[in-house]
């Protein structure tokens, strides 16, 4: 083992890390909002909130270990969770900085570089998320495994349970590695963390095993449907950026040949091959499965892959540092590679940064549409009022206390009741498209069709975009109370024949001789185009709905593709813009 003081690249790479933790800190300052406005903002209200109400400790959602962890930083308000990721981040990169003594300077001074090159592990840090939290916890018990700590290392790998559900993957390789080098004493220890909250959560649920029974992923068809096997894979360099995936794939290739002539190393190599490089692809494995089978309440997030970026880097960089190590190597071939390095990751932090800045942390249509909706809500909402939420966002904004149960009530399902039956009058019903149809089972229909609840509000993102479902993303406030609600059906375009009355233009050209009585567009044309449509209007109008019904069929080798574009203006500014592609070759 190497000298416990720290060396002058250590200290080098805490410069590195507090300046990566600054750039969280300062970023979440000057970004206009909340970065991450579902689990980010959930995560903080329950560390905010959990003073108050202890047993959202034991949350499974709210990961147990974050909350505990996060809480005195959470009383700071919302940018008190990205000063708390900042320290993490810094944790983070000192772990790394022991764990890859033996890699050499240049291994140890890149670390903080890569996680910095990382575009979503930058923004979870800002966002006040757990992943980042997880990818520590799995440095530090690397770094007693390494150091042959066989207790602290088992103690500190039974709280990734704790902190993220991608301890599936990285739990089991901690105890096999306990296992293989023989260390049988420790091994219990490894459940550690499960015998604590076991006991804890008997005395205050009367439930031992708590952990599995109110589990947060539970098995079978999740409510966000299923995506494509090889959707992770195509957004990995999005997740872990270019340097770090470049830098992990290259490391596999070259471990087998690295492992077998670095025999002074040859146990490390076995550690990092089974405890970081396992995790990484069985978490890429795990996750892609279950989304492609629609299970275990996935949702598809790229974020989630987040929690194993440090390991990647890690990884790659000891392995690719005892290489260097090996054999002597020419002076100008050092020199060239970490020139190369360094150009290649300065470029991609600054492709970072700049695509933050100019994207995820300027204020985006659904928060303005979250914000606005989220202040009727407050002024809606009396001292002895009860409000019904389906999105975590709402209480934030409000300024409620989203877990007082006697003021707000998080809507997860109404057990099969008559939603008339269920809300008593003069309650509120915050309800968006994304979670109301899928975690809360209720469809908006369901509310606009019951005369027992009246609109107080629609808000739409000006970006249109459709969620979970192909739904659109819209936010509605409802009140519980009886209503007389009209609908006016008004027909704006007819293209039957009769004369438009709006400003409808056709861009045709000359059809083929075998086609008959049909309109032919050419590539880049809006075969129709409607300008100027003149909105119902009324006194009470609180919302339009357009409906749009026809059928079009295109040839088998179409020009280009087509859209269904919606644009409204007024003011002299653009109010809403939706695009939807349209494929196949009949479409009704």
């Amino acid at each position: 083992m190497a000298s416990a003081r720290p060396t002058g690249a250590e200290h080098a790479t805490l410069v590195l890390a507090s300046v990566l933790a600054v750039l969280i800190v300062t970023l979440r300052a000057v970004s206009d909002g909340i970065v991450e406005m579902g689990d980010g903002v959930q995560h903080y209200l329950q560390a905010r909130y959990c003073w108050a109400h202890p047993e959202l400790l034991l949350d499974l959602w709210g990961k147990p270990l974050f909350l505990l962890l996060a809480s005195p930083f959470a009383q700071l308000g919302h940018p008190g969770m990205a000063a708390f990721n900042a320290v993490v981040t810094i944790a983070t990169c000192w772990t790394a900085a022991r764990l890859l003594r033996d890699a050499g300077r240049f291994a140890q001074l890149a670390f903080p570089l890569l996680l910095a090159a990382a575009p979503l592990y930058v923004l979870m840090a800002i966002g006040g998320m757990t992943e980042v939290l997880f990818g520590a916890l799995t440095l530090l018990v690397l770094r007693a495994l390494m150091g042959e700590r066989w207790v602290a290392a088992a103690i500190l790998a039974s709280l990734t349970p704790f902190s993220r559900p991608e301890y599936v993957a990285f739990l089991p390789a901690v105890i096999a590695w306990i296992a293989l080098r023989k260390q049988w004493r420790a091994l219990p220890w490894c459940f550690t963390g499960w015998a604590v909250y076991a006991v804890v959560a008997w005395r205050v649920f009367g439930d031992p095993l708590w952990f599995w029974t109110h589990g947060p992923y539970k098995a079978g068809a999740s409510v966000y449907g299923s995506g494509d096997l090889l959707q992770f894979v195509r957004n990995a360099p999005g997740i872990f950026g270019v340097p770090v995936l470049v830098l992990f794939l290259s490391a596999l290739l070259i471990w087998p040949w690295v492992h077998r002539k670095d025999a002074g190393y040859r146990q490390v190599h076995r550690l990092m091959g089974l405890a970081a490089a396992g995790p990484v692809l069985l978490a890429f494995a795990i996750h892609s499965y279950i989304w492609w089978k629609g299970i275990q309440a996935s949702a598809g997030l790229a974020r989630v892959l987040v929690t194993v970026v440090p390991l990647a880097a890690v990884f790659g960089l000891h392995t690719w540092g005892r290489l260097m190590a090996l054999r002597p190597w020419p002076r100008f071939a050092g020199i060239a590679a970490g020139t190369a390095w360094l150009v290649v990751l300065a470029y991609a932090g600054l492709a970072t940064l700049q695509a933050m800045l100019h994207g995820p942390l300027q204020r985006s249509g659904d928060q303005q549409a979250l914000d606005d909706a989220g202040d009727a809500l407050r002024n809606a909402w009396s001292p002895d009022g009860v409000v019904y939420s389906t999105h975590p966002y709402a209480a934030f904004r409000a300024g409620l206390d989203p877990f007082d149960d006697a003021h707000y009530r998080p809507l997860w399902g109404l057990n099969d009741q008559r939603p008339a039956d269920f809300f008593r009058p003069g309650e509120l019903i915050f309800w968006d498209s994304q979670l109301g149809p899928n975690e809360a089972r209720l469809p908006l229909d369901t509310l606009l069709d019951d005369p027992h609840f009246a609109v107080r509000g629609v808000w739409e993102p000006r970006q249109g975009h459709t969620v979970f479902g192909d739904r659109p993303y819209e936010l509605f406030l409802f009140e519980r109370k009886e209503a007389v609600r009209t609908m006016r059906v008004d027909t704006l375009v007819a293209l039957d024949g009769r004369a438009w009355a709006q400003h409808v233009r056709l861009d045709t050209v000359a059809c083929p001789a075998d086609v008959r009585r049909a309109w032919c567009f050419g590539e880049g044309e809006y075969p129709l185009h409607v300008e100027r449509m003149a909105l119902p209007e009324g006194v009470g109008v609180i919302y339009d709905e357009i409906v749009l019904r026809a059928r079009i069929v295109r040839a088998p080798t179409p020009p280009g593709t087509f859209e269904l574009v919606f644009k409204q203006a007024g003011g002299g500014r653009d109010l809403r813009y939706d695009q939807i592609d349209l494929t196949g070759d009949t479409l009704d």
